[in-house]
């Protein structure tokens, strides 16, 4: 028997499509104006160290460039943030998050490779399980001095929280859910009701956000509850999801793709001023 969300989604084609998801983990790097380059010492682009033994450094620009201008150089001892002769752009070490699935946005025709040349490269958005949600968002709570994830808070304080402890991304947003309305309705002090209706209502409407679009649970394709971070947009070159293309389990389909790439373009086509540079 299907289920109600069967239909939302289908099993991805044999090229790529806007709405494949993919479950692989995901470096997410944010940009970062400090110049940290990774390359062996003698200045080599980074991609020899992980070929064999070669030891390696961080460099700054003008230390990597004193370094290149006394050194006998080879085909491998580029410019700063030149790419090699195969392609490889520079390594660097910035800020990043891990994330456990994403999503391409980039239109069908543009990557698919099936109506004409594709992209070289495309855009993907990350997808937030509710479970991750849950152990890496920080909330204020009465109850506690800092902020503290629902996680962390239903754990320590509820008596059945254990019970989140062992569950896993399936099944983790049946299970707090019903945690959490069972806890309310047990005889807890009224300054941590107020929490626990707090942490009620932000399951009930987190997806409500503009930035969001909600991805339902799907036990068929083991898809856990999850949405579309419209906020962390990355770019990913077609060659690699590809290479990665294996990893696709799953898709939005056609009927409500339309839907999902018309919110992700309406969020970045909105004006969004500020109160005080709104006419009146």
């Amino acid at each position: 028997m299907k289920s109600n969300t069967d239909i939302f989604y289908a099993a991805p084609n044999d090229y790529l499509a806007q709405g494949d998801i993919f479950r692989i983990d995901l470096v997410g790097p944010y940009a970062d104006e400090v110049k940290r380059i990774f390359r062996t010492t003698d200045g080599r682009h980074g991609s020899v160290f992980f070929e064999g033994n070669c030891p390696a450094k961080i460099f700054s620009q003008e230390d990597l460039e004193s370094l290149l201008e006394t050194t006998r150089r080879t085909e491998l001892h580029i410019d700063p943030f030149s790419k090699t002769r195969d392609g490889q752009a520079e390594m660097v070490v910035v800020p990043a998050e891990l994330f456990q699935y994403f999503i391409v946005a980039t239109n069908t025709c543009d990557i698919s490779g099936v109506d004409g040349p594709p992209k070289c490269a495309a855009t993907i958005l990350p997808v937030i399980t509710l479970a991750s949600m849950c152990k890496r968002t920080p909330l204020t709570f009465r109850t506690v001095n800092t902020p503290t994830t629902i996680h962390s808070f239903v754990t320590q304080y509820c008596p059945k929280g254990e019970a989140l402890e062992v569950a896993g991304d399936l099944d983790y947003s049946t299970i707090v859910r019903l945690t959490i309305n069972e806890w309310i309705e047990s005889n807890i002090p009224k300054k941590l009701r107020q929490d626990v209706a707090q942490i009620k209502n932000f399951l009930m409407n987190y997806h409500s956000k503009g930035y969001m679009s909600p991805l339902p649970q799907n036990m068929k394709y083991g898809l856990p509850e999850s949405y579309v971070d419209f906020t962390t947009v990355l770019t990913v070159p077609r060659d690699k999801l590809l290479e990665i293309k294996e990893f696709r389990f799953v898709r939005i389909a056609d009927r409500y793709c339309d839907n999902f790439a018309r919110k992700f373009g309406d969020f970045f086509s909105r004006l969004a001023l500020l109160k005080q540079m709104r006419p009146s």
